[in-house]
Formats: C-alpha cells, sequence, structure tokens
C-alpha cells in the first residue's frame, strides 16, 4: 500500500471517528447530516454531497442535507422515484449506483437540478435504518468524469450504515423529548401543598392551612365532611374515591392525581397521594393526603423537565453503544445501548472483558486493533461479532480510541459499537421511557422544613436532605439558627421572623450563598402551623432563574437585530371580507428598515387600504395563500402606489391570529439594470452577428480573388483593418447614437494616406447610417481608396478624387436616402494594369454585394481620366429612431 493511499485510509478513518463524535454531541437531525455531506465531500473530495430522504408517500425523495448546495435546493427540491431514475434503482435494488460520466452513461436519467449545476459524475448508496428499513441514499457528485474505485465506494457504503442507526436515534428521541417536556412543564409549573389527614371512614380530621388555600374550604369548613367531596361528580359516581381509599388501605399508597373541586364549583388539579396511616400493632387509624396545586404551576414544572430530559437524553439515548476498557480488555464503563447490544446487564458486562464478549475467531483481530490504537494514539476500525450469553451472535462496528492521562500515558481506550443486526423497538423504549418518568414524578418532591415556635427543626423531608447535603440527624432537634446560621441576618430569617409573629403565609425569592459552596437560587413559602411554628416548603429555582436571563438576553438580541437589520420586516394581521375572503391586512410591528424602504407614514394599527387607498390586491393574496397553505412563499411584486419593487419573504406567523412575517427588499434599482443590461446584451448579440457574417464574407471573396496566400493575407488584412475602423467608431456610441456619414468618409481616407490637397469633400455633416449599414457600406468605400492609392487619383502627382454626397428627405418607400458621388480625375488609363476594378472583387462588392445587402443602388464607369461610381441607399431618419429599424 502506497503512502498515498495510507493517508486516504486514515483521513476515511478520521471521517469515521469524527461523525461517531458529533452523532453523541447533536440531537438535531438537520445539523447531523449537513456535517456528514461535509465530511464525506471532503474525504471524497467531490466538493459535493447530499442526502436524499424518502418521502412519507414514497414516490418522492427530498434533498434533506447537503454541502456544496444552496439554500434554493437543500430543503426544497424533490426527486421523483420513477422507473428512469437512478434513485429509484438503488432503493429498490438496495446497492449502490455509480455513474462515472453522465454524458456517456444513458442508463438514467439525471435531475435537472443536477444538470443545472454541470454535474457529471456521481456515486449514490442506500442508507437504511435498524432493521433494514430504508431512510433514503448518501450521494456524492462530482463537476468532472471520475472513475470510483472499490475501496472508495465501500467507505461511502460504511459512512451510510453509520448514518442508519443514528438518524434512527435522533427521529425517535424527538418523541422522547416531547413526553420528557410535558414532564418538566409540570414539574416547573409546582406552587405549594394541600395537606389533611382523614379518619378509616374518610372523614376530615385535620385541615391545614396549605390545603384550606387550595381548596376554599376553612377547617371549620371542612372538619368532619367526607373526603369525597373533594372528587368530581364523575368520579364519585365511578366510585373512584372508594377505590382510592381501598387501594392506600391495602397497599399503604395510592396515587391521587386528578380534577378535584374547590368550595366555588371551580376544578383544580391536584398531583399528590394518599397514604394509610397506622398504628403499633399496624391497623388503619386514617388516612394522609398530600398534594399539589398544579393548575398555575405548569411553566415551572415544564422548564424542570426540560431540563431533566437533555440530561437524561445524554446518557439513556445515545444512538451507539459507549464503553471504557483498560489496557487488558477490562470493562471499566458501558452505556445502555452496549448493554442491549450484548445482551447482558451492566453488572454482567462490568465484570467480563472483551475476550468474554468477542466471538472466538475475533478476539485476535479484536486486541491488534487495541495494541495499533494504543501504538499510533489514532482511531482504529474494525467489524467484529459479539457473543452473547445465549450464544447468539451479532455483528457490530467498533472503533477504539486511546484515553490518556494528563502526562499523555495511555490509560484506558473508548469504543463506539453500532448494532448491525437489530434495533429495540420503539414501543419498548416509549414504554421504558413512560416507567423512568413514573418513576421520578411519584419520588419528586419539594423541600420541606416544620419548626417550632422556638425555632427547633421538628421535621424535614428527603428533598431537603439533598438539597442541603445532610442527614436527619444533623437536622432534627436542632435550632434553625445554629443548623443555618448565616439566615439570622438575611432576607430568609426576616421572612421566617415575620410569619412567625404575624401568623400570615408570605413567599420569597432570594439568592442564598448555598449550602456546599455553590450560590443558589431558592423559592421559599411560609405557613404558619397550629402548633404556633411555621412550615416551609422550598425548592431551588437556580435553573429557572438563568433561563429567565438568559429569555432576557435573547430578547436584547432580538431587539438590536430587528432595530439594525437592512431588511425590511413586518408583522401583518390579514382580514376577511363580509365574504369570508381575503380582503385587507392590518401592520402589527414594522422596523426601521421598512419605513426606508417603503417612505409611508408610520403604519403600526393602520390597514394597507387606509395608508396606500388602492393597495396591489396580490399583497394580500399572498399573505393568505401563506396562511392558507403554511408553507413560506418567496414572490417578486411591484406596488404601483409607491412605484416600486420589492422582493417578499412570507412565512406563517400564527395562525390562529391570521398573522403573517414579511421580510422584504427594494429591488427596484437592481431590475431596472438588469432590464438596462439584457437590452445591452441584445445589442451585442445581434452587432456580433452581423459582424461575423461580413468578416466571413470578406473572407469567402478575398479568397476567390486572391492569386497565392501572400496575396490574400495581404489584402485580407488591409479589409479587416477597414472593417476595425469601423467597429471602433461603432464601440464609441451610446445605444441611440448612429456613425455618420461624413464621419466614416474621413476616418477612410485618413487610413490610407489620402492628401488634403488632392481630395475635394463636399456634402452635410451628420447623415446617419444604420447599423446594419456601416461595415458593408465601409468596405465598398475602401476598395475604392485602395483602388484610388494604388492605381487612381491618388497615386499620382496630378491625380484628383472628389467625393460629393446629398441626403433626400423622401426617398424610395419614404425613407431617407443617401446619394454618394465618387469621382476621380487627371489619372492615366492607359498605362498597364490601371484598370484594377474592371473585373474583380471590389467592382463586384459595389455592383453586387450592396445592392444585395443594403438594397442600394450603385454604378460602377470608367471615364478617360478616372473611375467614375455613384451609390444611393437608404439611412436613419432622426436620432430618437428606435434601433428596430436597423
Amino acid at each position: 500500500m502506497t503512502s498515498k493511499q495510507d493517508s486516504m485510509l486514515l483521513r476515511r478513518q478520521r471521517v469515521l471517528a469524527d461523525i461517531g463524535e458529533f452523532a453523541l454531541q447533536s440531537e438535531d437531525l438537520d445539523e447531523f447530516l449537513a456535517e456528514a455531506c461535509r465530511l464525506v465531500a471532503d474525504v471524497m473530495e467531490t466538493r459535493r454531497a447530499k442526502v436524499l430522504e424518502v418521502e412519507k408517500a414514497g414516490n418522492t425523495l427530498l434533498v434533506r442535507a447537503g454541502f456544496g448546495w444552496g439554500p434554493d435546493i437543500v430543503g426544497r427540491t424533490r426527486i421523483a422515484l420513477g422507473k428512469h431514475s437512478s434513485e429509484s434503482f438503488s432503493l429498490s435494488e438496495r446497492t449502490p449506483v455509480i455513474r462515472t460520466d453522465v454524458s456517456q452513461d444513458k442508463r438514467f436519467e439525471l435531475p435537472a437540478f443536477m444538470k443545472e449545476a454541470g454535474i457529471r459524475a456521481f456515486a449514490h448508496v442506500p442508507i437504511f435504518l435498524p432493521g433494514g428499513r430504508v431512510y433514503g441514499l448518501l450521494q456524492i457528485d462530482a463537476s468532472e468524469p471520475r472513475d470510483f474505485e472499490g475501496d472508495e465506494v465501500e467507505f461511502l457504503r460504511t459512512f451510510a450504515t453509520i448514518l442508519g442507526p443514528v438518524v434512527d436515534r435522533i427521529l425517535n428521541l424527538s418523541e422522547l423529548r416531547s413526553s420528557r417536556e410535558q414532564f418538566r412543564l409540570t414539574v416547573e409549573a409546582a406552587s405549594n401543598y394541600a395537606i389533611f389527614i382523614t379518619d378509616r371512614d374518610n372523614c376530615i380530621t385535620d385541615w391545614l392551612p396549605g390545603a384550606a388555600q387550595i381548596f376554599g374550604w376553612s377547617a371549620a369548613e371542612a372538619i368532619g365532611k367526607s373526603a369525597s367531596m373533594l372528587f368530581t361528580s364523575e368520579d364519585r359516581e365511578a366510585g373512584v374515591d372508594v377505590r382510592e381509599i381501598e387501594e392506600a388501605r391495602d397497599k399503604g399508597f395510592a396515587p391521587d392525581v386528578r380534577w378535584h373541586l374547590r368550595k366555588d364549583g371551580s376544578r383544580v388539579f391536584i398531583d399528590g397521594s394518599v397514604r394509610a396511616l397506622r398504628d403499633a400493632e399496624g391497623r388503619v387509624t386514617g388516612y394522609l393526603k398530600i398534594g399539589q396545586d398544579v393548575t398555575q404551576s405548569r411553566e415551572a414544572e415544564a422548564r424542570l423537565q426540560e431540563s431533566d430530559a437533555r440530561l437524561a437524553a445524554l446518557f439513556s439515548s445515545a444512538p451507539v453503544g459507549l464503553s471504557e476498557v483498560d489496557l487488558n480488555g477490562g470493562f471499566l464503563r458501558a452505556n445502555t445501548e452496549l448493554c442491549r447490544i450484548l445482551d447482558r446487564s451492566q453488572d454482567e458486562v462490568l465484570a467480563a472483558t472483551v475476550q468474554e464478549v468477542t466471538h472466538p475467531e475475533d478476539v485476535a483481530r479484536s486486541f491488534e486493533a487495541m495494541a495499533k490504537a494504543i501504538a499510533t494514539r489514532q482511531p482504529v476500525f474494525l467489524d467484529k461479532r459479539y457473543r452473547r450469553p445465549d450464544g447468539a451472535v451479532v455483528w457490530g462496528s467498533s472503533s477504539l480510541t486511546v484515553l490518556c492521562d494528563l502526562d499523555g500515558a495511555p490509560q484506558s481506550l473508548l469504543g463506539v459499537t453500532a448494532d448491525l443486526t437489530e434495533r429495540r423497538k420503539m414501543e419498548r423504549a416509549l414504554h421504558d421511557s413512560e416507567e423512568r418518568l413514573r418513576n421520578v414524578l411519584n419520588a419528586m418532591n419539594e423541600g420541606f422544613v416544620h419548626l417550632g415556635p422556638d425555632f427547633t427543626i421538628l421535621d424535614v423531608n428527603r428533598e431537603t436532605l439533598r438539597l442541603v447535603g445532610r442527614n436527619r440527624r444533623e437536622l432534627v432537634g436542632r435550632s434553625h439558627w445554629e443548623v443555618f446560621p448565616e439566615t439570622q441576618q438575611d432576607p430568609v430569617g426576616e421572612l421566617l421572623r415575620q410569619v412567625m409573629g404575624e401568623r400570615k403565609p408570605s413567599s420569597l425569592e432570594h439568592r442564598h450563598a448555598g449550602f456546599r459552596g455553590k450560590a443558589l437560587w431558592l423559592d421559599l413559602r411560609v405557613y404558619p402551623t397550629p402548633d404556633g411554628g411555621v412550615a416551609i416548603f422550598w425548592r431551588d429555582i437556580t435553573k429557572r432563574k438563568e433561563v429567565d436571563d438568559a429569555l432576557r438576553d435573547s430578547e436584547r438580541r432580538y431587539r438590536g437585530l430587528f432595530e439594525s437589520m437592512d431588511q425590511a420586516y413586518a408583522v401583518v394581521e390579514v382580514l376577511k371580507g363580509p365574504d369570508g375572503t381575503w380582503s385587507d391586512f392590518r401592520f402589527i410591528e414594522v422596523n426601521p428598515a421598512f419605513m426606508r424602504h417603503t417612505s409611508v407614514p408610520y403604519p403600526v394599527g393602520k390597514t394597507s387600504t387606509e395608508l396606500l387607498s388602492t393597495p396591489n390586491p396580490r399583497w394580500t393574496q399572498l399573505y393568505g395563500q401563506a396562511l392558507d397553505t403554511g408553507e413560506p412563499l418567496r414572490v417578486e411584486e411591484t406596488e404601483e402606489t409607491l412605484e416600486r419593487v420589492f422582493d417578499l419573504n412570507i412565512f406563517s406567523l400564527d395562525r390562529q391570529r391570521n398573522r403573517v412575517a414579511v421580510l422584504f427588499s427594494d429591488i427596484t434599482e437592481w431590475r431596472q439594470s438588469a432590464t438596462l443590461q439584457e437590452m445591452l446584451i441584445g445589442e451585442l448579440h445581434h452587432r456580433t452577428r452581423n459582424l461575423m457574417t461580413v468578416i466571413l464574407s470578406l473572407c469567402d471573396m478575398t479568397a476567390n480573388s486572391s492569386t497565392d496566400l501572400k496575396h490574400f493575407k495581404a489584402r485580407f488584412q488591409s479589409r479587416l483593418e477597414a472593417l476595425a475602423r469601423v467597429q471602433g467608431l461603432l464601440s464609441r456610441l451610446s445605444d441611440l447614437d448612429r456613425v455618420t456619414f461624413d464621419e466614416l468618409i474621413q476616418t477612410e481616407l485618413a487610413a490610407m494616406g489620402g492628401r488634403g490637397d488632392y481630395i475635394t469633400l463636399n456634402g452635410p455633416t451628420g447623415i446617419r447610417l444604420r447599423s446594419t449599414t456601416v461595415q458593408t457600406l465601409a468596405m465598398g468605400l475602401h476598395e475604392l481608396a485602395t483602388n484610388a492609392v494604388k492605381y487612381g487619383a491618388l497615386g499620382g502627382p496630378n491625380g484628383r478624387l472628389s467625393i460629393s454626397w446629398s441626403l433626400e428627405p423622401e426617398g424610395p418607400g419614404g425613407r431617407p436616402w443617401l446619394h454618394i458621388d465618387w469621382r476621380e480625375s487627371g489619372v492615366d488609363m492607359t498605362s498597364a494594369g490601371t484598370p484594377s476594378l474592371k473585373a474583380g472583387q471590389g467592382r463586384e462588392l459595389i455592383e453586387q454585394a450592396l445592392p444585395y445587402q443594403l438594397r442600394a443602388k450603385t454604378t460602377y464607369t470608367f471615364t478617360p481620366d478616372g473611375v467614375h461610381c455613384t451609390i444611393s441607399l437608404p439611412v436613419s431618419a432622426t436620432k430618437k429612431e428606435n434601433s428596430e429599424l436597423d
């Protein structure tokens, strides 16, 4: 293997390691696929790659992600899966498709957007989700023909094999995250608890202040009544209240999570439980009911749930198996996915070695890979078989990366393993997730502390012990001021003394120095208790405060961007008329750029009709379309009232309130420039075609009349120079200007070295020639001038040349006509070779080409002392004449 091949192999291994590492960090599918495209395009050196996702209907592919493809392609372009589609063939046959040169390979049709991008070669391989389900294709694109080697195709297949499980995990993670998000919202919305006690017949005996606050009945009103009065009528009819007590009596505990009734008839949702109270002999004496009002605390619980979901997802939802092994192959750590792959518990995995879980035939290769990773400090990849306890064999794709200590010495190996044979069913994952969430919910609580009248700590709950990091013996029975001396002079101490003295509930949010050296934000609610003490319910709200601060910072950044952006932005409410169709819109919010682009009065609160009287109805139709379809729009629209052209991006913002957001730019000047450019390009093409026609004609005529190559070169060069002089005149003109005859004749005579004392020019200036006329007429004048220099009036001391011209305003066809008279004198016509134009190209051009090409009328005669030639042809009329006339 060559050094170049070694280098390429290492690059590919590095890419596989990079995508595996990135998969562990990313929970966003678009972000992950975009990075995958970038990595594969880089290592394959194609500059373009994309992932095509099979859409739900199964008959189209969406360009889900890409590298080297613009935003007009990624996320927007779809490919139909037809019988002539290479993509369809690859998916149906479950095999790669390679096209080394699409111009030679006619097996399949190339999508239009790839043709426009100049794609000449490509290769794509299927991406399979665990279980063999098709997700889509991984495709690399090249702008030139390319032979894809076998190892390159195998690399693409390996890369796609790694993508499948990761894509599946990220897709499934969104559903898990949604479930956990609901739980977080519930947790963070918690406010306080209702606590009361009933006798064994479920009649209320103790009614604590929290219950009175939540349910509305005072202690005098509630005590002696059945706790069933708190249940809704439908729950009482269904016997829920009776079954709850029976379950608590039989099992010691029963959940109480349902709607309850307040005194005023309103409903409150309680998240609580019922516990049986027993005497020393174990007989039930009553029931303790603790419930939390979560009706008004959803938002707080949601934030907590979201935080918990992120932390849990880092471990439980890793898309591949993760492990750390020592240098001898003993497992130090293993995640849930690896345990599933090996069909062992975590304890069993940690007690095993790499040799024990590996198929005997692959043990040697596994240790060779470990040794190589340790020696090279580079990731090593291998596909190997694992052996489960029941003898079943599973295939896994593994990578090994050495982990070093602070001194750089190898300490252990990180293994990343993807299951290549099966995956856990989504239903099982959801079931396990629900069980975990239920367990967390049952165990969750706020901190609770009961202080006596002298501030002695009488009782605490497990959450308090967890938050302060102490055990019950260190807290219960001791003075609150002794245990927490820092609260003597801070707001917490003032709150406790206030409630203790005034006997009225109160609350406080306070930034505490912390219990283990870490500052915390605490939410405390303190209630007076019948024994003269106080009950404290408290929780750590540090994360909520951090989120609030982050939200405020985000809002400030958004507002700064909103105010400073160059593009105009507006939020509008689309209005319907009496007939139920979209008829107008009202401005809700605009940024400063909106005012600059439109120059309208401040529009917020006004409708478009109020602002513009007769606005473009298309705007309302487009906004309504965005609401009806829910799809973003990008259009170019002209507002006649403002005399401006706008490039609009419209997307639905709030369909419930008929609101859309509009981001647009004023492209009036750009559109005008584009129109002018198109006109100039058209004129350039027109002139170029005429010029090439003339040059080809000159070449043909000169060749037919030349005796040899040298003769041809001299004559053809002279005529090209004459043509170049005409083009020089044309290039200096604006689009509405024309070459005048006096400019043309003077330029030609000057180029031929004509002496002013031998030449007489007589005629009006400013007679404008049509653009299509100039080149052919100039060649005719050049032939006359060349003959005059060589053989005629400009070639001897006695010769004279008189050129006169006139304009006939109303000539044949109602058009202006130019009449030219070329007259030579003082020429000895008897000299040998003098009449060079008796039969030749020049004379043919004047007598045949000019009439044919220019509709000219010509004469050409020999007088005793020189040539006499007349030319009459149509010319341009006025300086403002349209170019179509040419």
